[in-house]
């Protein structure tokens, strides 16, 4: 139950993104376009409140995830701003970076090797941990 409302909650603002700014969100995921890095800040400052930053935030991740989005991401490509017009390029393709982690998988990629701690392998791995 307590997936379904917030699902809700988030395609709601999804769906008031979109009434307000239809030249820059979709509800149709398949016309979502790259959106302009920062543009979290102009609507925040745009809807004066109507929003609070972390219901913003969620709607935000859940939009620009899609798969359509992220393959939209290709270095070279323009990211639009509210009013819809292009402004700047993508530096980078984003296609090839990894889908975002859902709630409990792994946060540690890297095999660990038998009787090791997560926390040792994590530290080894970043450089933190030194070998005796």
């Amino acid at each position: 139950m307590r997936f379904k409302a917030a699902k809700a909650d988030i395609n709601a603002v999804i769906e008031l993104l979109a009434e307000r700014w239809p030249k820059a969100f979709s509800i149709y995921e398949a016309r979502r376009r790259p959106l302009k890095i920062g543009i979290r800040d102009d609507i925040l400052a745009a809807l004066d409140g109507a929003l609070t930053p972390v219901e913003l935030g969620r709607a935000l991740r859940v939009y620009t995830s899609n798969r359509v989005y992220r393959s939209r991401l290709v270095a070279g490509t323009a990211r639009f701003n509210l009013e819809g017009d292009p402004l700047g390029r993508s530096a980078r393709s984003m296609r090839a970076l990894p889908r975002p982690r859902r709630q409990g998988q792994s946060t540690h990629a890297l095999p660990r090797p038998r009787g090791q701690s997560q926390k040792r392998s994590l530290l080894l791995a970043c450089g933190r941990w030194h070998r005796e």
